[in-house]
C-alpha cells in the first residue's frame, strides 16, 4: 500500500500545481511602484540608461534639430519601509554627457519621496493599488558657470528646489491560469520651484555675463506601463 501511496503521490502534484497568489514582476523602467516596502525593509534597485537625442519638438509639432547628444546615466533606487504603510525612497544618480566631441561627468539633482500606500489591490475586485508620494528635489547638478569649452555638456542640473506631488496606481489582472497583466499608471507635478540665482552659462542658456533669476515654469508627467508573465 505504500508503494502504492509514492507512486501516486507525484502524480496528485503534478494535477494540482501550487496556486500562484502572488505573480512576481521586474517592474518597468518609467513607471514607479504602487506599493510601500514592508516596514524595515531595504531595496536597491540600481538602473543604467543611455540616451540619444538629436532634436526636439516645437510648440506646432514640428521637429527641430539639435546637437546630437549621448548621456550614460547610472542610478540606484533606494527604498526603506518605516510603517506598514509607509516608506521613504531616493534615486541619486551622476551622468556621463557627449556632444559634439566634448564631455563631462557630473552629479544629477536628487529627489526624495515620501510614500504613503492609500488603497491597496483586492483579487477579484475593482481597488488598485495607490501610493501617494511627496517629491522633494534637491538641486545637486551643476546648472550655471559652465564652461563654454564643454558645449552644455557639464549642465546636469536645474539649480531649484522643487516639491511636488505623486499619484501612482497598480492593477493586477488574471487573465489565465499562471497569466497576469499589471497595469501600472503614474501622474504628478511641482506645485513649488525655488528660483535659482544664474551666473554665467547655464542649463537655461544665457552668455557668459549674464546675471540673474530664473523662475522655472510647470511641469506635469504622466506615465504608463503594463506588463505580461509569460
Amino acid at each position: 500500500m505504500k508503494k502504492v501511496v509514492l507512486f501516486l503521490l507525484p502524480l496528485f502534484l503534478w494535477a494540482h500545481p501550487p496556486t500562484w497568489t502572488t505573480p512576481w514582476f521586474t517592474g518597468p523602467l518609467l513607471a514607479p511602484s504602487a506599493s510601500t516596502s514592508p516596514r524595515g525593509v531595504v531595496t536597491w534597485q540600481p538602473y543604467l540608461f543611455v540616451t540619444n537625442s538629436y532634436g526636439v519638438f516645437t510648440q506646432d509639432w514640428g521637429r527641430e534639430k539639435t546637437p546630437n547628444t549621448w548621456v550614460i546615466q547610472p542610478l540606484v533606487d533606494v527604498t526603506y519601509g518605516l510603517t506598514p504603510f509607509m516608506d521613504i525612497e531616493a534615486t541619486p544618480a551622476f551622468s556621463y554627457t557627449l556632444r559634439e566631441g566634448s564631455s563631462a561627468i557630473r552629479m544629477n539633482d536628487t529627489p526624495l519621496f515620501i510614500g504613503f500606500q492609500v488603497l491597496r489591490d483586492q483579487e477579484g475586485g475593482w481597488m488598485p493599488d495607490l501610493r501617494i508620494t511627496l517629491q522633494q528635489l534637491f538641486p545637486l547638478g551643476q546648472y550655471d558657470q559652465l564652461n563654454p569649452k564643454k558645449k552644455g555638456t557639464d549642465g546636469s542640473g536645474k539649480g531649484s528646489y522643487r516639491t511636488g506631488i505623486n499619484f501612482n496606481f497598480q492593477k493586477v489582472f488574471k487573465i489565465a491560469e499562471e497569466h497576469y497583466f499589471r497595469l501600472r499608471t503614474s501622474c504628478g507635478t511641482f506645485f513649488y520651484s525655488s528660483p535659482p540665482h544664474i551666473q554665467g552659462l547655464s542649463s537655461y542658456g544665457g552668455a557668459s555675463d549674464t546675471n540673474g533669476k530664473i523662475y522655472p515654469g510647470e511641469r506635469f508627467d504622466l506615465f504608463v506601463s503594463g506588463e505580461y508573465t509569460i
